[in-house]
């Protein structure tokens, strides 16, 4: 990079190399480990000492920022909305890493990102009562009438099927287990 050896590209920046922005060629964000005098078109952030070995990686020949190291980043400055985008955009494209991201919080507690960013990663993370779209909607159908271990026809109708099977995690091991099969023999009343 133009800025040095040991500089690396980070906030949007970085976010548009992992593919989760579009690229602003008119705004560069890159993090030094130095003091470096202003440059046209870059936006210099400053580090008093270099980052953790595993907050900056290598995509395409370029050094950029961790995708941990990103969000935290972000968060300081984006609103919740495109935050809570960036996290589940991530997380579709199998980039995110919670463990790598609960680290990298743990090396960075006073970062102005990071009270942010774990509140939103508290809303985002999945938690088995914690079911969205369809699946709380299957959910709360095999819930409501757990003895018949049926899946209504709405849903069977939202879903495009004639059957279902449905699996849901079993609360003590996590497997998987087979909690309503509805093979579609069954009229609406």
């Amino acid at each position: 990079l133009a800025c040095g050896d040991t500089s690396f590209l980070t906030h949007r920046t970085g976010a548009a190399v992992r593919g989760l922005r579009i690229v602003n060629t008119r705004e560069i964000h890159v993090t030094v480990v130095a003091t470096i005098r202003r440059r046209h078109g870059i936006v210099i952030h400053r580090l008093s000492r270099p980052p953790h070995r595993s907050e900056v990686k290598m995509i395409d020949g370029l050094r950029v920022a961790s995708l941990s190291l990103i969000l935290i980043q972000l968060a300081a400055d984006e609103t919740r909305q495109e935050l809570d985008r960036l996290i589940e955009l991530a997380a579709r494209r199998g980039l995110l890493a919670m463990r790598d991201i609960d680290e990298t919080l743990d090396r960075h507690p006073a970062a102005r990102g990071a009270r942010k960013l774990r509140a939103a990663l508290a809303d985002y993370s999945p938690k088995p009562w914690d079911k969205s779209g369809l699946e709380g909607s299957v959910a709360e159908a095999i819930a409501v009438a757990p003895a018949k271990g049926r899946v209504p026809l709405s849903i069977r109708q939202v879903m495009h099927c004639d059957g279902v099977g449905v699996f849901l995690p079993d609360a003590e091991t996590g497997e998987l287990r087979l909690t309503a099969l509805d093979a579609g023999i069954h009229q609406a009343g």
